[in-house]
C-alpha cells in the first residue's frame, strides 16, 4: 500500500517545501499591499514566477484518502468475525 501511495506523498512534500521557501516572500506582499484582492494578485504572481502550484500540498492527500479508506475497509472486515456455522 505504501508503494502505492509514495509518488503522491513525495509529490505533496516537494510542494509543501516550495511553498515554505516562499512564506517569506509572501508576507512581505501581503504586508505592502492594502487590500485583499491586490495582495492574492501578488500571491498568485509569486506562485506562477516560482511554478508552484497552491494546491500542489492538499491535491495529493485527496487522492491518497480513497485508498487509505479502502484498505482500513479490507482490513476492518478482515478482523471482524464471520457469523457463518
Amino acid at each position: 500500500m505504501r508503494l502505492a501511495i509514495l509518488p503522491l506523498s513525495i509529490k505533496q512534500t516537494k510542494s509543501m517545501i516550495a511553498m515554505q521557501k516562499l512564506q517569506p516572500n509572501s508576507r512581505r506582499s501581503r504586508r505592502s499591499t492594502r487590500t485583499t484582492r491586490e495582495a492574492g494578485q501578488e500571491m498568485m504572481k509569486l506562485y506562477k514566477e516560482n511554478k508552484v502550484s497552491p494546491l500542489g500540498g492538499c491535491l495529493p492527500l485527496l487522492l491518497q484518502l480513497p485508498i487509505i479508506f479502502a484498505v482500513f475497509d479490507v482490513l476492518n472486515s478482515l478482523a471482524k468475525p464471520s457469523s457463518r456455522i
